[in-house]
């Protein structure tokens, strides 16, 4: 649970919806990938922010895309709490009496999202290779979102001439595109690999190997970065929340995404038909006046990775 923080005026509410909208854009985007962003039950059953660390043990590529998706999530949920009237001592809330477009929502945004996810997930980490791990995809969670923020101008002048030109930065309605911007920086994310010389104990005992590789490789960049390799997906693994690749399902017309979830996990691929209700249809209408119809099925070929028999 969040210690108390002054600087934090961030409500619960707010954060929970941060972590909520993250946790749907990330299991969109790995919906046919053996990771499919399975929810910890801790983050589903919790009423107050925690940190992701103890649920994600492993720092690994898809632990950097929970952090930067959700760090990016958060900031924009504050943002839009502030412009909706709705944030706690937001610098441009309605109550504030300031335009929207001259105001300080977004840098406050940031602001915000920053002490939540350094309280959480920063401060109070004792392993200082995992603490600089989290921040540094936090902050590029951050990056991607201030990068992607739409801009919009607006002209003032006497009949509707444009002689004063104002642009601002805005919050976008969604946050798919950052999604996909992170999903990318996942693909390509890099493995930090320690930096041993004879100086890492003797001039600064603090900076470990890996946490001066992960500072080296922050600066002026945006990228993901893991430290440990992905474990296996394919087989289900309690104490590590992994629930394995068994009767998941895939896409019966798309080899690719069966293969990669059935085949090559060591199982197969199982077809099978499905029948959906689509409601009403072939609907008539009888002199006077009354209408029937009848309720239509559809016969849908689905998948799913069985044993092999």
């Amino acid at each position: 649970m969040m210690q108390q923080n002054p600087r934090i005026r961030v409500n619960t509410k707010t954060i929970l919806t941060g972590y909520s909208v993250a946790y749907e854009l990330c299991q969109d985007r790995f919906l046919m990938d053996r990771w499919n962003c399975p929810i910890p039950a801790r983050m589903k059953d919790t009423e107050s922010p925690i940190s992701l660390t103890p649920l994600y043990p492993t720092a690994s590529k898809e632990t950097s895309f929970v952090y930067a998706m959700i760090a990016a999530s958060l900031a924009h949920h504050v943002m839009r709490s502030c412009q909706m009237g709705r944030g706690k001592d937001c610098p441009c809330s309605v109550n504030n009496g300031k335009k929207a477009s001259s105001c300080k929502d977004l840098k406050y945004g940031f602001k915000q999202a920053k002490n939540v996810m350094r309280q959480l997930d920063y401060k109070y980490i004792n392993d200082k290779s995992r603490r600089e791990f989290n921040w540094k995809n936090v902050m590029t969670g951050f990056k991607v979102l201030k990068d992607g923020l739409p801009r919009v101008c607006r002209c003032y002048g006497l009949s509707g001439d444009c002689s004063t030109k104002r642009c601002f930065k805005t919050t976008p309605v969604s946050l798919k595109e950052i999604s996909l911007k992170l999903k990318k920086l996942y693909d390509s994310a890099e493995k930090l690999k320690p930096e041993r010389n004879n100086a890492t104990s003797s001039t600064n005992p603090s900076a470990d190997p890996v946490t001066r590789s992960v500072v080296k490789t922050s600066k002026n960049r945006t990228n993901l970065v893991y430290i440990d390799e992905s474990p296996d997906y394919c087989k289900p693994n309690k104490l590590s929340g992994i629930a394995g690749t068994l009767n998941r399902e895939c896409v019966h017309e798309n080899v690719a995404t069966c293969d990669k979830l059935c085949a090559s996990c060591g199982y197969r691929k199982h077809s099978y038909v499905r029948e959906i209700k689509n409601g009403k249809c072939n609907c008539k209408f009888h002199w006077c006046c009354k209408v029937t119809c009848e309720t239509c099925t559809q016969r849908k070929i689905y998948a799913k990775c069985a044993l092999q028999t």
